[in-house]
């Protein structure tokens, strides 16, 4: 909330307008013109405020770009992660975008699944946000990576959606 974001330190307002900057950016914008990258790591130790930054993004994208659910999806590896960032886990989120858990195959979105998410995403998804990245398998990531693409029907990394991922990477070993 706004009341929460007036407590941001520096480096909070740092990254929340460097996330704002890179999601805001025309798709034309890149890195080579100009831009900002359009995959941003936010890092850091427990307690530092980065499921509170990340909250703040969202608050000000609603009352300030009139973004909706179609606009952002958040979500995390754990559920206790997921609740601390208003989301969902990465295996389970709605209709399609939820990723294999353990031996499960991977497959492409086909006939009205594919339909209903393109109709529901494409030109509109923006921003995905992945809180406690570093649970994740590589593998994983690059699933999030080619459904994205299908979904947006782009040949960009990630459909050209801005991805954010947060956690603090010196936690645990990496997966």
């Amino acid at each position: 909330s706004e009341e929460d974001m007036s407590q941001f330190n520096e480096e909070q307002w740092l990254a929340h307008n460097t996330i704002l900057r890179a999601v805001l950016q025309p798709s034309h914008v890149t890195v080579a013109n100009g831009g900002i990258g359009r995959l941003i790591v936010l890092i850091g130790v427990g307690g530092t405020g980065k499921s509170t930054t990340v909250n703040g993004v969202i608050t000000t994208l609603k009352l300030k770009e009139n973004w909706t659910e179609e606009n952002y999806a958040v979500f995390a590896t754990t559920g206790l992660a997921a609740t601390n960032v208003h989301g969902s886990t990465v295996h389970s989120w709605k209709e399609g975008l939820g990723f294999p858990v353990q031996n499960a195959k991977f497959t492409e979105l086909k006939g009205q699944t594919l339909v209903r998410m393109q109709a529901r995403y494409k030109d509109k998804l923006r921003l995905v946000i992945l809180d406690e990245y570093s649970m994740l398998h590589q593998k994983q990531l690059y699933y999030m990576d080619a459904r994205l693409k299908q979904i947006m029907c782009s040949t960009e990394p990630f459909g050209g959606v801005t991805i954010v991922l947060t956690g603090d990477p010196g936690q645990l070993p990496p997966v």
